[in-house]
């Protein structure tokens, strides 16, 4: 399709100064091989009444901008064109206070609903996935809140991104939120956005284990003991990082909600990736083009959709709604109402070891195991040396990021390693596992060099 746009702002000022040149652009930018109806797709028809198309087939009366961002607008189009390139033209974009007070608007809240209209015309469907030598890293975006940093902070929005490497540039990039740093969640994000073959540079999280696996050359630059900073490995993805958050908390002052964050990362992303451009006219015909192709978004759905936010969950009643059973139990303490990501995952390891049937959540940590004891205050058995209890027992000190392996036995040999692996691979490299007494022969040795990359605690 031929690209024809204003290169500047004065040309936009001369080739929009009436209502009918913004309908004929989005014509000609709809419908380039002429008129296409809706309903039955027949290729001709003719104007009925005022901007409203009629098909020859079907009689269906079509409007240019029906099913698309501008659909039952009661705003003149000129209006549209000129927020959209003042939208476009400023390289940090525009808050919806800053262009409320720009372009007159009544109210907030239809400033706010305009701009959101936009942000999800901002992707284009079928895009090309990434390519060449491409780095790939999580980053925690939220306010300051208290707790733990890092993957699995409570509170804040995980987002996976990934950027290609040009030399000491970077190329396009690409963000996604996700609940997670597990390796479903992270080759999920690989596989949609990257194209097969490619290079793909991460830390040393286990998460990215598989990645070579799934297709893709994978280069590990392992931070710990390199003697060398995160954004000295890896760059290129710690640029783009530092710009987002620079941007968040300038252009939007870091007030974003965590369900609409995946659409201000859409907004970046789209400036981004097009930073090169010689004209802001040409962003300006591409979000024309990509509104036109987005399905509406009146205020009200917006505002409902809010009310179930995907990424602030209670994980520990939902963890609880999935895995109990009529064979398998999960429970917690009355006092807890929450747990953190790294305790919920835990929990969904072990509770794919076999033997374990019974998963007792405390304000310290985890015991799991085959059997319980008590009438009244159910605990599952994990005392050493018991002839028939498969069970395990964890103590996490989030203060000091340490996972205390408290108590473990096993009478069947193989059990035993499977829950330890259980709980070390839900634990963040930054977190230290430790062993305070054991009885093993030779069984910690083992299992701490499988699993050197983690800082063990030693007493």
């Amino acid at each position: 399709m031929e690209e024809f746009y204003p290169k500047n702002h004065q040309e936009f000022l001369e080739w929009f100064h009436r209502e009918e040149d913004c309908w004929e652009y989005l014509y000609k930018i709809r419908w380039p091989e002429g008129f296409v109806c809706l309903i039955c797709n027949h290729g001709k028809g003719w104007h009925v009444r005022r901007n409203l198309m009629g098909c020859a087939s079907c009689h269906h009366e079509t409007s240019v901008t029906s099913s698309t961002i501008f659909h039952k607008s009661r705003k003149p189009l000129i209006l549209w064109f000129n927020v959209i390139w003042q939208f476009v033209s400023q390289k940090t974009g525009s808050s919806a206070i800053n262009l409320k007070e720009a372009m007159g608007f009544g109210s907030y809240e239809t400033t706010w609903s305009w701009l959101h209209k936009l942000r999800r015309a901002m992707i284009r469907p079928g895009r090309d996935r990434l390519n060449g030598v491409v780095e790939v890293d999580e980053t925690v975006i939220g306010g300051v809140h208290p707790g733990k940093r890092g993957r699995g902070a409570y509170g804040k929005t995980l987002v996976v991104v990934a950027t290609e490497c040009l030399g000491k540039k970077c190329g396009r990039v690409r963000f996604r939120c996700i609940p997670e740093a597990t390796t479903q969640n992270l080759l999920s994000f690989i596989s949609d956005f990257i194209a097969p073959g490619s290079k793909i540079i991460t830390d040393g999280w286990a998460g990215y284990n598989d990645v070579e696996k799934a297709g893709y050359k994978h280069e590990i630059h392992v931070i710990k003991g390199s003697g060398r900073q995160a954004h000295d490995l890896l760059p290129h993805i710690h640029l783009v990082d530092s710009l987002v958050k620079r941007w968040i908390n300038g252009t939007h002052q870091g007030n974003i909600d965590p369900y609409h964050l995946p659409f201000y990362l859409d907004e970046f992303a789209f400036r981004f990736n097009r930073r090169l451009s010689s004209h802001r006219g040409k962003l300006f015909f591409r979000l024309i083009q990509q509104s036109l192709m987005t399905s509406p978004h009146p205020y009200k759905k917006l505002i409902k959709i809010k009310s179930t936010k995907k990424y602030e969950k209670n994980l520990l009643s939902q963890l609880i709604k999935d895995l109990n059973t009529s064979n398998k139990q999960v429970w917690a303490l009355k006092k807890i109402k929450d747990i953190d990501p790294i305790i919920e995952e835990c929990v969904r390891n072990l509770y794919k070891v076999r033997p374990i049937k019974y998963i007792k959540i405390t304000g310290d940590g985890i015991i799991a195991s085959n059997q319980i004891e008590g009438s009244r205050d159910k605990i599952p058995i994990t005392k050493p040396f018991h002839s028939t209890a498969i069970g395990i027992r964890l103590i996490y000190d989030h203060q000091f990021k340490t996972l205390e392996f408290y108590e473990i036995n096993s009478p069947i040999k193989g059990w035993g390693e499977e829950m330890v692996k259980a709980a070390l691979n839900s634990l963040p490299l930054n977190w230290r596992p430790t062993v305070i007494m054991d009885w093993s022969e030779g069984f910690w040795d083992k299992i701490k060099e499988q699993y050197n990359h983690l800082n063990w605690l030693n007493f």
